[in-house]
């Protein structure tokens, strides 16, 4: 009777999964791959899937593990522990405890997404059409292979009806679709017909303008059409430009340069674009100034560049209304450079009123962190140490805090000079090596141990540069696996 309730529930352990589990090696790595590189409102699907594959492999402790991990992720998107996005969860949970002859436990996640179902949709077990529900579903089914894709479109356009705005579950449709058309009407997408799924890479576009994945695959699909124009469109034209000036290379500099400029005829109050043109001239004086040849003879233009790297970061600045405070601090930092270091403090000092004017706390934030890079890097510590510690409290953004964290600790041991911190990357174990040591100063300054802490076992941080930004590494690693999927898979 009871395992006769389990199978009434919808979840990874009743839709079929097994064969899919069994038959595609590489299943459990895509999966990782999206936890560690997709939006994050896909993670506790994809630690519920991962479960289901520990369960399969009677791996009971990693099938607990992943579920914990789904439960973490989903209450970082719905702080309510009885609600509707934990019912494929609960019911994992329930087949699982079941599975280790833990009837009690299973019971219990039976209760409660009964709970859920009744107060949710009104009547038992009615998470088969729960569009939370559903959309979970059909982003599993699309995991799992080419034969589960048209359950996969019909789960993720029934949870659609209910909530037609969703983006990242118009996208999963979108994709599916796509996908789905190329295998199987592959003709058809080389002609000038629009089909569903690029209907939907459009819509996506239209909820979310700056969404890179939905014009990626709009930009690879129009490319197939020729369609010149749409190829071209400003939004994708924007993320080749971006991808262009951070390569870095003087051609790809130049390239970026003039794809850029056609964007800004359309859009020229774009502050973000506005912001690329001013990285391009400054990457171009920094190319200038590191070539060695010649250099004397240079020096005008290199200036040059320098002055419309400043214009172009303050026109980004106001045309943002003072919101997109990055680039400014970029201007602080290109003045530094230039030895015009009372320029710099002073821009910080007025960036600061500026902001708190307008309580803005994240880029108060900011302004802490990069104030702070500036400080220590003039050797006045104990200023640098003070906005480390305040905007490590601010706690707004996490890379923003791992940098003023990162910088408090090493400042506070002695260990080297934070203020690379933005062009280099620690290796892992040191981050955490820091991080662990800033905990300790903070417990240590009130008198406080915190539990389970180590000592800092080495004198100086091993620092290696970083061929790219991190955030910009991991969306060339999602282009790669776009393609693959798209045209080998």
């Amino acid at each position: 009777f009871f395992e006769a309730e389990l199978k009434q529930l919808e979840c990874h352990f009743t839709w079929n999964l097994e064969a899919s589990v069994r038959e595609i090696s590489w299943l459990e790595e895509a999966i990782e791959f999206q936890v560690k590189y997709n939006s994050e409102v896909w993670n506790p699907a994809a630690h519920n899937f991962l479960a289901f594959i520990a369960a399969m492999k009677n791996s009971w402790p990693c099938a607990l593990k992943h579920l914990a991990a789904a439960e973490e992720a989903s209450h970082k998107t719905c702080h309510q522990e009885m609600s509707e996005h934990n019912l494929v969860l609960y019911s994992n949970y329930a087949w699982v405890y079941f599975k280790m002859n833990n009837q009690q436990e299973a019971k219990s996640y039976l209760d409660k997404v009964q709970k859920i179902s009744c107060e949710t949709q009104g009547r038992d077990y009615a998470s088969q059409v729960n569009p939370e529900v559903l959309a979970e579903k059909g982003w599993t089914l699309f995991l799992s292979g080419f034969d589960h894709y048209s359950n996969a479109a019909r789960c993720l356009k029934e949870a659609l009806k209910s909530r037609p705005d969703q983006v990242q579950w118009t996208l999963a449709c979108a994709i599916v679709l796509v996908r789905s058309e190329w295998k199987y009407n592959r003709d058809d997408c080389f002609t000038p017909k629009i089909m569903e799924g690029e209907k939907l890479l459009r819509r996506t576009l239209e909820l979310d303008p700056e969404n890179s994945m939905a014009s990626i695959l709009l930009a690879l699909r129009c490319q197939i059409k020729q369609q010149k124009e749409e190829a071209h469109h400003p939004t994708i034209q924007k993320y080749w430009g971006q991808y262009l000036e951070r390569e870095g290379s003087p051609e790809s500099l130049d390239e970026a340069m003039r794809v850029i400029e056609d964007v800004l005829r359309i859009n020229p109050n774009n502050p973000t674009l506005l912001y690329t043109v001013g990285n391009v001239y400054y990457k171009k004086a920094k190319l200038l100034e590191n070539d060695g040849t010649a250099l004397e003879t240079r020096q005008d233009q290199i200036k040059c560049f320098f002055d419309k790297a400043i214009e172009f970061n303050k026109k980004s600045y106001a045309v943002s209304e003072k919101t997109f405070v990055v680039p400014m601090c970029d201007v602080a930092k290109m003045y530094a450079e230039l030895g015009m270091i009372d320029e710099a403090r002073s821009l910080y000092n007025e960036l600061f009123v500026e902001q708190k004017v307008l309580a803005s706390s994240s880029n108060v934030q900011i302004l802490h962190a990069q104030f702070g890079l500036f400080l220590e890097s003039q050797n006045y510590d104990e200023e640098a140490r003070n906005h480390f510690s305040l905007g490590a409290e601010t706690n707004e953004n996490p890379t923003t805090t791992k940098t003023c964290k990162l910088g408090l600790a090493l400042l506070s041991q002695s260990l080297g000079s934070p203020h690379h911190i933005r062009m280099i990357h620690i290796s892992a174990r040191h981050q955490e090596d820091c991080l662990q040591m800033y905990e300790n100063i903070r417990f240590n300054s009130i008198g406080l141990i915190p539990p389970g802490t180590s000592t800092f076992k080495n004198s100086r941080c091993n620092v290696n540069a970083a061929p790219l930004p991190a955030k910009f590494a991991c969306s060339l690693k999602l282009c790669v696996y776009i393609y693959i999927v798209m045209f080998v898979w």
